[in-house]
């Protein structure tokens, strides 16, 4: 009973480490992407693990639409066609057709496979069927580590095109000098601000910026 426990509890233990870890990758995948696209460093809008689980947890979930519901509707669909050819095989007039088209009375009994070349199958069977299920899983992270990237390139571009189109910018001060700009991201050390009177993208430390300040209309 005891040992039961413990291999039960480390299946758990051990199906949480793999999610996590799909979740901590769709998120990297994610944070990188929108960074690469804004062509900020990396090192300086570092985000915490929590975070990261977070954006992963939200791009698994729309990505499962596309790719989730579409395979269960294919799968569903293959299985009931299976079933149908199973259901249409038991009526006597399949089955006196596939007889006169396929089997010889007389040597009948030498349709029947030998055991030994049943467990070979059978074992091929399952080894195929292992590997099939390793493919699924890397095609899996590899579908949702691009739908990531795509999302964040998609995101960036939009909130850059928004930041320059946008007519209404807050005024910021960073050390002596102040600019009408628009903050697209920050982390704990540093900021990247549009700044709109010269259509650049600037990156400040977040100790030089003194304050923002935004009209109330």
């Amino acid at each position: 009973m005891t040992d039961k426990i413990f291999k039960e509890i480390f299946n758990v233990t051990f199906l949480i480490a793999i999610f996590t870890g799909v979740l901590y990758l769709a998120g990297y995948a994610y944070h990188g992407s929108y960074l690469t696209e804004l062509a900020l460093p990396h090192d300086l809008f570092n985000i915490s693990f929590n975070e990261m689980l977070i954006t992963g947890y939200y791009m698994i979930f729309i990505g499962g639409f596309f790719t989730v519901i579409p395979a269960v509707i294919i799968t569903f669909c293959i299985f009931m066609c299976l079933h149908l050819i199973g259901q249409a095989s038991e009526f006597k007039l399949v089955r006196k057709v596939a007889t006169i088209l396929f089997v010889n009375k007389k040597n009948q009994h030498l349709i029947e496979k030998p055991p030994f070349l049943k467990k070979l199958i059978k074992l091929s069977l399952s080894i195929f069927s292992f590997f099939l299920v390793l493919l699924f899983v890397w095609a899996s992270l590899h579908s949702i580590n691009n739908f990531s990237s795509e999302q964040a390139t998609e995101s960036a571009r939009k909130s850059l095109n928004k930041a320059k189109e946008d007519t209404e910018a807050v005024t910021i001060s960073v050390n002596n000098s102040k600019f009408k700009g628009v903050v697209l991201k920050c982390s704990a050390s540093h900021c990247a601000i549009l700044n709109k009177e010269n259509n650049s993208l600037l990156i400040y430390p977040v100790s030089s910026i003194k304050n923002i300040e935004i009209a109330q209309k």
